[in-house]
């Protein structure tokens, strides 16, 4: 789920609309960062409860996907941002070799 649903579903919790937090992050209103979307990254298929995860390096290849049709990045470094899942996904596959 991309960072703005999951505020979507928390503006609706406190009776805002989405383009009211757009920039908020939780309570305490900091604009999403480059580091937010790495941790992001980092913890993707943690963030919602499936019978049928799929593997890490599948949702990062779907992450990177999705990257070429996203327009808005706001104050997140998009080159930095691909860079880092492109080496996560790299870490993984090794990962894979190695087992």
């Amino acid at each position: 789920m991309e960072p703005f649903l999951i505020h979507a579903e928390m503006g609706m919790k406190y009776n805002k609309q989405p383009h009211d937090i757009k920039y908020e992050r939780g309570l305490n209103k900091k604009p999403w960062s480059t580091a937010d979307e790495m941790q992001w990254i980092k913890t993707l298929g943690t963030h919602n409860e499936h019978i049928n995860n799929p593997p890490y390096d599948d949702l990062l290849r779907r992450y990177l996907e999705a990257t070429k049709k996203r327009k808005t990045w706001d104050r997140i470094d998009k080159r930095a941002v691909i860079a880092y899942a492109k080496k996560q996904l790299l870490k993984q596959e090794m990962a894979n070799i190695a087992t």
